[in-house]
């Protein structure tokens, strides 16, 4: 009895290998353009987190504004420029001490697309500020604080940002509200 022999012919494997080969060219023609996909997402991400997290700090500081022991003998909180420029004033405690020291200050304001902060100044002037935010990641086009005085309650107190990330068209806004308490 003979066995029939079953299998692919010569030119059904051609053919296979030949629509694998263009299939495999087209898939390799989408990898870089998923790879750029996924880089624009993850840098677009990247500034949202930077961003998010500088106003988390500027909110930090404004809810320290203004407390201290007894009656503050300095203004809390200067807001000049539309919001642009803020100081911060509060005392803290010494380090490893409860005892309260001296005052601290410490500026915010927009400069050349970067948020820049000085510490320990009562004024705006000097040049000793510098830059929290990463000038390469993404530029800082907006940079405002809002005090809204209520009826009741503390103040609240706005921090508006907005960057646009280096390299991209979009840019992204965050606002950020926190109570003033000791205001």
């Amino acid at each position: 009895m003979r066995l029939r022999q079953q299998g692919f012919t010569l030119i059904e494997v051609l053919v296979a290998l030949a629509l694998s080969s263009v299939l495999l060219l087209g898939v390799m023609r989408l990898i870089p353009m998923q790879q750029r996909n996924i880089l624009r997402d993850y840098q677009s991400a990247c500034v949202r987190e930077s961003v998010w997290q500088l106003a988390y700090r500027i909110g930090k500081h404004l809810q320290r504004a203004g407390y201290c022991r007894g009656v503050c003998r300095i203004p809390a909180l200067q807001i000049e420029q539309g919001g642009s420029r803020v100081l911060i004033q509060w005392q803290a405690p010494e380090p490893g001490n409860s005892i309260v020291g001296e005052y601290t200050q410490t500026g915010y304001r927009l400069h050349q697309g970067a948020l820049q902060i000085l510490k320990g100044t009562k004024e705006f002037t000097g040049e000793l500020w510098e830059n929290i935010s990463d000038p390469e990641l993404m530029t800082l086009t907006h940079f405002s604080v809002i005090k809204l005085l209520r009826e009741v309650g503390p103040p609240l107190l706005v921090i508006n940002l907005t960057a646009r990330q280096q390299h991209s068209s979009s840019s992204i806004t965050v606002r950020h509200i926190v109570r003033g308490e000791n205001l």
